[in-house]
């Protein structure tokens, strides 16, 4: 076959990946998913909706007296028929790429992890962060939204004490 005939063949297979089949599903206001908000309004959580993303932000004093935040999305992704949203907690902040033996123990620990996993998201600074991230159905009930975000940080803060020994999310 002649190259550019396979070259032909990638490009077009690389744009049929590209728009199939993940799109945005939502567009977001400022007063963020109402699903997510009746949620936290039932359970009595407290919550910050930020800036233009809509993403809810709540804080929790754990029993062991640390805080952790975490983050509902009101912004979904669909993937197929699944309607999909990110719940996430930081857990670890370095200003350049992790050492290996934080980026080895955090991919240790999302291979145990039945759901959700560790990613590491930058920043518009190029700081490195250690996310711990649910990717849920949208829809869910507000009691197993609510029980993904309380796993969601404290899987954060678990590991959050484990590699800093601060309390800084």
């Amino acid at each position: 076959m002649n190259r550019s005939i396979i070259s032909a063949s990638l490009t077009v297979i690389f744009a049929l990946m590209a728009t199939t089949p993940v799109a945005i599903a939502q567009t977001v206001s400022e007063k963020g998913d109402p699903r997510v908000k009746q949620a936290l309004d039932e359970a009595g959580m407290p919550y910050v909706i930020l800036g233009d993303s809509g993403q809810f932000k709540v804080s929790v004093t754990l029993q062991n007296k640390r805080k952790q935040h975490v983050f509902i999305n009101s912004e979904t992704q669909k993937f197929g028929d699944l309607e999909i949203r990110r719940i996430h907690s930081a857990a670890y902040r370095s200003p350049g790429a992790f050492p290996e033996a934080i980026a080895n123990r955090l991919l240790m620990d999302s291979n145990k992890k039945k759901i959700g996993n560790w990613q590491t998201v930058l920043d518009s600074k190029k700081t490195h962060y250690g996310v711990f991230t649910m990717k849920v159905d949208a829809d869910l009930p507000a009691s197993q939204l609510l029980k993904l975000m309380m796993a969601t940080l404290a899987i954060a803060d678990k590991m959050e004490a484990e590699l800093t020994g601060k309390d800084i999310f």
